[in-house]
């Protein structure tokens, strides 16, 4: 029987069979072998923060180390100080967002491609190939707010809604409680030009998965630290509420998506932009999520993105 991990208000625990005791038994891990757990199964006792996480990773320096490095969050101490620091007031209208509990999770990813084969006789054959895989992820989870109850963008299959956590500073997150979903639901590569909430695409199967130490580890750093540290998340929060104000006061015009969607499908023409002037960079799956294939953006028009030793570039 594999052993399984188990992290609590009272620390990180073991649980393995005894033979001789004929049952389970508790311990705790070692600090110099505490690494030799990352791939065995993990489960969250019920009423487990974030702050006991935070404490379980302070008492392994190794598991701290390793984690900072592998999730790319250099700034640990800076997030583990600042979970410390008591709640802020907000300015008015900077209420916080009902978020109810922390939950990391299973996301699905679909790629589907079509191969054409030539065959011995000449004819060219299509056969369908699918890529499918998963990674793990962490929101905040809680009732929307006042105005999206009934919107289908936002709300779930439970009536909840998925809050993304990325930029919260670590005082307003300590005390909520860290779950574990398992369940996960596949679905048709997601086309925006054809699928919408009255026209969902269809599911391919549902399944449940377990965690391992590493993947729930991974969850919570990775994305606490996508910003940045807490100063670069302090300023590039600030510069969103600035580019918020600019866009509610007037002094910056939006354009229309159907305008945005011509321009990147080369039917109207686009002005260079002058010298000083700011150039939108496009991903090539925001142009997706707009119904654009990116390969028929003239490439004078977008820049592809491709990772490199920093993840927030």
């Amino acid at each position: 029987m594999p052993e399984t991990l188990a992290l609590s208000p009272d620390g990180l625990h073991v649980f393995r069979f005894s033979r001789k005791r004929q049952g389970l038994v508790r311990c705790r891990p070692k600090r110099r072998t505490v690494l030799t757990h990352l791939r065995s199964q993990c489960e969250i006792v019920e009423g487990t923060t974030l702050r006991d996480i935070f404490e379980v990773v302070d008492r392994y320096p190794l598991l701290k180390r390793v984690i900072a490095a592998y999730s790319w969050c250099r700034e640990i101490e800076e997030f583990h100080a600042q979970a410390c620091e008591p709640m802020r007031e907000k300015e008015p209208g900077e209420g916080n967002p009902p978020i109810e509990y922390l939950e990391i999770y299973h996301h699905a990813d679909v790629y589907q491609s079509t191969k054409s084969p030539k065959h011995p006789d000449g004819r060219l054959g299509n056969i369908p190939t699918v890529e499918f895989g998963t990674s793990v992820g962490l929101h905040g989870v809680g009732d929307p707010e006042k105005g999206y109850e009934d919107d289908p963008c936002f709300k779930t299959d439970s009536g909840k809604i998925n809050y993304s956590v990325s930029l919260t500073p670590m005082w307003e997150l300590a005390d909520l409680p860290v779950k574990l979903n398992k369940a996960f639901t596949v679905y048709d590569p997601f086309d925006h030009t054809t699928h919408s909430p009255e026209n969902p695409p269809r599911k391919l199967i549902s399944a449940t998965r377990d965690f391992t130490l590493l993947e729930v580890l991974d969850a919570i750093y990775w994305d606490i630290s996508f910003h940045g540290g807490p100063a670069e998340k302090q300023d590039f929060s600030e510069q969103l509420k600035e580019r918020l104000d600019e866009v509610k006061s007037g002094a910056v015009a939006g354009i229309p998506l159907e305008q945005v969607r011509k321009r990147l499908e080369g039917s109207e023409e686009v002005e260079a932009p002058e010298e000083g002037e700011m150039k939108v960079v496009l991903h090539p799956d925001v142009a997706r999520m707009l119904g654009v294939d990116p390969d028929s953006i003239p490439l004078d028009d977008k820049e592809i993105f491709r990772p490199d030793d920093d993840k927030t570039s």
